[in-house]
């Protein structure tokens, strides 16, 4: 071997020893930071010793075993040079100067997922299982420079809107359903970093943003000679981003300057102690005082974000909502303050959420890690795809409320490599990888007992702690900790250190002086995809003494408590003693270290209690509830929550004041004691009148406390109106009672909820001369918002009055007049939502003349806006069955809704989106290149809302599938079953949410049916119905044979079924042709004879009855009849 050789392997060797070495700490291989030049000399030297090698007799793998790191780095290295899709070999080979060998390349792709073990390297599943090895190469060299300015010129986009400035926020807003094409401005690389990336991506964008933020405050940071050291990013990334922002500044300000008009987002979270999925509502930055619209797969309800005692800066506590079902997206918007959020739920694929141990959501991108709290169907099993094992699960599983069939698991991932769902054996969904990685955690004290900060974080009276994690390399990791005052720029503390054999403890403090005080936030940053960050509220050395372990209810309030608050730092606390009286539950007090201030809630531990359906959300409250002696049978419990260390049990106690019935607590996570209701059911049948109450065992002794009432269950005998007050007859003795008031000429108003103290209220003066009243008497509770329901139910009193509702809007106002019988219908309103609130309220009842002029006249209203109307019942909180109904009995279903003017707005419903999209479709076609985005977006949201079903029925107006899922034989022989047998069989069709053409979904709606068919014979069903239903088939196949061939299907099903005596197994053949019906008239293809009256009355009724089913074949005829009318509107030429 000749000098210049050996010279070669020399450098080889050492440099592929290096590269090992400096493999060992880190995640991604572009983490070597290597330049250009580095890369290029790499590639050279390594084509010539592989030629060597090759000429010489060796193979291939034996190249890649003898220097793995060095094939690693300078396949990676030219993805992040010169990755271009198609080309990446060709160029690869070229700098390697050799000529392409496809045996060559094959070794390399094979032997590449056995070189990320071997070095501990990040792993993209996802890209393996589809053999896209150049992608994965693209992965680990993250964002390649050359990319980098159409990502920084979105990152500004993205923060001048007002939105988050984190790289999880980004995230989430590419990933909305249907706004796939935002990230069409980005390079390819870029592109598939960002979807695939999980945590790498978080820390790349999270260090982008964070050298922007600082630049915007500091420019002269620019030419401060930014490096890997000081930002945590490749060193040909900083380059360039350094570059990009002096030769093209961004518009954002900054983090200081923006912090307090970026609304907070959302977020969906596990209530570990309430086994309850909930949404976190935040606080309007504008007009708090009107509420968030919040829909749930269409079912919309409005929240009032509730704020938070005290706080004057904005920065108030979210407000958690129950998720009350498996449900695919949660929409949030606030019209006022021009807000809209959207979150993902439930993937239809992949049909498993995980949440961190205190409940925090991990998105679906993000690896796990640690434990987790696992919601999946209970009808499959978890297991770990790697070792092909069921995983083990901690014996206290839970049932998330609402969720049915659904199962909540925790499971510690210390012997799981990934985690997978298994149904009958077969894998369901994507696997969930398990990082094993060591990464950085925070060791953090106990919180101070009752106290809190105005927006509703624990308050730590000891610093935190950084835990540094074992380093396991020869290559030093090092971790950068830096602490900052959180929405400031400057760091308090930024230092640097190396990680030791054993586990390391870091003051991130940097041993500041005691009496630390306010909001911080702690960041450590390390190997790419290993960045932690915590925002906690230190007040160092406080201390709060209480007199009283437990409040409890007593008339007006809580019973009375005194607190002590003192500071074994220099922390001055004001006032140090507080004495809550009866009406006080909380008080504000300041805290002041050095020249810094802060108000701190202080609220003494108290007793919550909750009682309702089992599987059904409830809320905490701090006074018992009532319930009829009767409903304890029922499938509920009656729960209290108490301070960590007490104990409980509950009693029946009868009006006597006897106990009759002692019943042990089953103990809950989060200091939670509960027990079913029918264990008292006898004893409170028996009693009439009685309590459930819970004996509390504290340190200082026992309470007794009342959590639940049980009498009969008129709360009021009767209500009427006396010199404008309102005056109650029979009122129930309970010192919390209060009434919702709603006025019915003025039924798109929310209810007013107002106290009663004694039989009399005095009316409010904007309920006065309103017209009728609808009052709902219940029993309140002081501390906790409730809710008034949309609508009075049948325990409500209606009390006469003249007038009407007079408001700021002049057609609200003549609508009110009208509904009051005072006036004749206004012409100018339209199709104003509130005509949908009266047309609510007054239902579709022909018995009633009068009602039905006011109906009549309703309907004519929003003829005259079809596209605005449909909208309008589509995001009211109008519930899904009353809307179908109500879209039917309106005769807006045989309505055009197409439009000239298009325009992508947020769907509450996407039912109601989808029809508004595929009416949509022609015009777009026409103007396809002038409207490319919001073609590509109406598209996809098409695609993700119906389903690809959908599309494929627009796109070729046939789908065999489509007469799938309808009634037939097999449904036939499911009325002779016994129910439960015939539940059983069927629950595990509703348990995963999908698009609304989705088989699992359309036999849903025929399931649905299916249930109500004795309800359809006794007040839908006819003989002249069936008839008419039969004789409309000749006019739809003349008018439209793809529709007639899909409900010959349906009706093919049916042979050899008796449906002469049984009518209703023709339910989904008569809703199918029904929609066809009404869709043909709208198109203009047949007249209005056949869908008559006395058709839609019926229809109406199925519609109301199964509104699943009604929905699906209307959008399944509509997307049949725009085909045959206009061709396939869904290509792109």
């Amino acid at each position: 071997m000749d000098e210049e050789s050996r010279s070669l392997l020399d450098w080889l060797s050492d440099e592929d020893y290096r590269l090992r070495v400096a493999l060992e700490p880190v995640n991604l291989v572009a983490e070597l930071n290597l330049n250009a030049d580095e890369v290029r000399t790499a590639q050279s030297k390594y084509g010539a010793a592989a030629r060597g090698m090759l000429g010489r007799g060796h193979r291939y793998d034996d190249v890649i075993k003898k220097y793995p790191a060095l094939t690693l780095a300078i396949l990676v290295g030219h993805a992040a040079l010169a990755y271009d899709q198609g080309a990446y070999w060709d160029e690869f080979w070229s700098e390697l100067g050799l000529g392409r060998d496809n045996y060559f390349e094959n070794a390399m792709r094979r032997q590449l997922v056995p070189l990320l073990n071997k070095f501990k390297l990040a792993r993209f599943t996802k890209l393996e299982r589809q053999n896209q090895y150049v992608m994965i190469l693209a992965m680990h060299a993250g964002i390649p420079a050359h990319c980098l300015r159409d990502l920084l010129q979105m990152i500004d986009s993205h923060l001048v809107q007002g939105r988050e400035a984190t790289g999880v926020a980004l995230l989430e807003w590419l990933e909305e359903p249907g706004k796939q094409y935002r990230t069409n401005a980005l390079d390819v690389p870029v592109r598939n970093f960002l979807r695939y990336g999980g945590e790498f991506a978080v820390d790349i964008l999270d260090r982008i943003i964070e050298v922007v933020d600082a630049a915007v405050v500091d420019p002269g940071l620019l030419d401060s000679g930014l490096d890997t050291a000081t930002t945590g990013l490749p060193t040909v990334l900083v380059d360039e981003l350094v570059h990009q922002l002096r030769d093209h500044p961004i518009e954002w300000k900054g983090r200081r300057a923006t912090s307090s008009s970026v609304q907070r987002r959302p977020a969906l979270a596990y209530s570990v102690d309430d086994d309850q999925l909930v949404v976190s509502v935040p606080y309007p930055r504008s007009s708090p005082g009107l509420p968030w619209r919040v829909s749930f797969d269409g079912a919309v309800r409005e929240v009032h974000a509730e704020r938070s005692w005290g706080v004057t800066d904005g920065n108030h506590a979210p407000t958690l909502i129950p998720v009350p079902m498996p449900i695919r997206e949660i929409l949030l918007w606030h019209d006022a303050s021009d807000s809209s959020f959207s979150l993902q739920v439930v993937g239809t694929t992949d049909p498993m959420l995980t949440f961190a141990a205190d409940g925090t959501w991990i998105p679906r991108r993000d690896a796990l890690k640690d434990a987790v709290w696992v919601i999946h169907p209970s009808d499959a099993e978890l297991y770990d795809p790697q070792a092909d094992r069921v995983v083990d699960a901690r014996t206290d599983s839970g049932a998330p409320a609402g969720w049915i069939g659904w199962r909540s698991t925790y499971v510690d991932l210390a012997d799981v490599e990934a985690l997978q769902l298994r149904r009958n054996g077969r894998p369901i969904g994507t696997t969930h990888p398990v990082r094993k990685d060591a990464v950085p955690t925070f060791h953090l004290s106990e919180p101070v007992p009752g106290c809190r900060t105005q927006d509703g974080r624990p308050v730590y009276a000891e610093r935190p702690w950084v835990m540094l994690p074992p380093s396991s390399s020869r290559a030093t990791t090092k971790w950068r900790v830096r602490t900052r005052l959180f929405g400031q720029t400057e760091w308090i503390s930024d230092d640097e250190w190396n990680a030791e054999e054993e586990q390391t403890c870091v003051d991130p403090f940097d041993d500041a002086e005691s009496g630390l005080l306010g909001l911080f936030e702690i960041v450590v940053t390390g190997p790419l995809g290993a960045d932690v960050r915590a925002v906690v509220f230190v007040a160092e050395g406080l201390d709060a003494d209480f007199d009283s372990e437990l409040r409890i209810p007593v008339p007006g309030g809580l019973s009375p408590c005194t607190a002590a608050l003192g500071s074994s730092t220099s922390l001055q606390v004001s006032p140090d003693l507080i004495e809550f009286a009866v009406d006080k539950p909380e008080r504000l007090i300041t805290l002041s270290s050095d020249e810094r201030s802060a108000d701190v809630v202080v609220r003494p531990e108290h007793i919550t209690m909750r009682t309702g359906l089992r599987g059904e959300p409830a809320t905490w409250r701090t006074t018992a509830d009532t319930c009829a002696p009767g409903d304890l049978a029922q499938d509920r419990y009656v729960a209290v929550r108490l301070p960590k260390g007490m104990d409980a049990y509950f009693t029946f106690v009868d009006g006597a004041g006897e106990v009759i019935h002692v019943e042990q607590a089953r103990r809950k996570p989060g200091g939670v004691f509960e027990t079913a209701t029918a264990r008292f059911a006898d004893s409170a049948r028996h009693a009439e009148i009685g309590k459930v109450v819970a004996n509390i065992a504290c340190e200082t002794g026992n309470l007794e406390v009342v959590v639940l009432a049980v009498r009969p269950p008129q709360v009021c005998s009767g209500v009427r109106l006396v010199n404008g007050s309102l005056v109650f007859n029979g009122l129930l003795d309970s010192a919390d009672l209060a009434v919702h008031v709603w006025p019915t000429t003025a039924p798109w108003l929310p209810a007013q909820s107002l106290p009663l103290d004694g039989d009399t209220l005095e009316l409010p003066d904007d309920l006065v001369n309103a017209g009728e009243l609808c009052c709902q008497v219940f029993v309140d509770d002081p501390w906790v918002l409730v809710e008034p329901p949309q609508r009075p139910d049948d325990t409500a009193f209606r009390v006469a009055q003249p007038g009407w509702v007079v408001s700021q809007d002049t057609g609200r106002t003549k609508l009110s007049q009208f509904l009051a019988g005072e006036g004749s219908a206004p012409e100018a309103v339209g199709a104003m939502p509130e005509v949908w609130s009266a047309l609510a309220m007054l239902g579709f009842d022909s018995s009633d003349t009068v009602a039905s002029r006011t109906r009549s006249a309703l309907i004519k209203m929003l003829g005259q806006e079809p596209r605005r109307a449909l909208e309008g019942l589509g995001n009211s909180t109008i519930a899904l069955r009353d809307k179908m109904g109500m879209l039917v009995g309106s005769e807006l279903v045989n309505r055009s809704f197409a439009t000239t003017f298009t325009l992508n707005e947020l769907h509450a419903d996407p039912w109601f989106g989808c029809m508004v999209e595929i009416s949509d479709l022609p015009s777009l076609h026409r103007r396809k290149d002038e409207v490319r985005e919001e073609r590509a977006e109406t598209l996809a949201y098409l695609r993700d809302k119906g389903g690809d079903l959908l599309i494929d029925t627009l796109a070729t107006g046939k789908a065999a599938s489509l007469a799938e899922g309808c009634f037939d034989r097999n449904v036939f022989r499911l009325d002779a079953m016994p129910a439960s047998q015939v539940e059983e069989l069927l629950v595990g069709l509703r348990l995963v949410p999908g698009a609304l053409l989705d088989a699992d979904t359309r036999v849903a709606g025929n399931v649905e049916a299916f249930h109500q068919r004795a309800a359809w014979m006794r007040t839908g069903w006819s003989d002249g119905f069936a008839a008419q239903t039969s004789f409309a088939l000749s006019p739809i196949k003349r008018a439209c044979p793809d529709a007639y061939e899909i409900i010959s299907a349906r009706s093919e099903a049916l042979r050899g079924v008796p449906t002469a005596q049984h009518p209703w197994m023709l339910m989904s053949v008569q809703s199918l042709t029904l929609a066809v019906l009404a869709r043909l008239e709208a198109h203009d293809r047949i007249m209005g004879q056949y869908l008559n009256s006395g058709m839609l009355s019926a229809w109406a009724v199925m519609a109301q009855l199964c509104p699943r089913l009604v929905a699906t074949d209307l959008l399944i005829a509509e997307a049949l009849i725009v085909h045959f009318c206009r061709g396939d509107l869904t290509r792109e030429y």
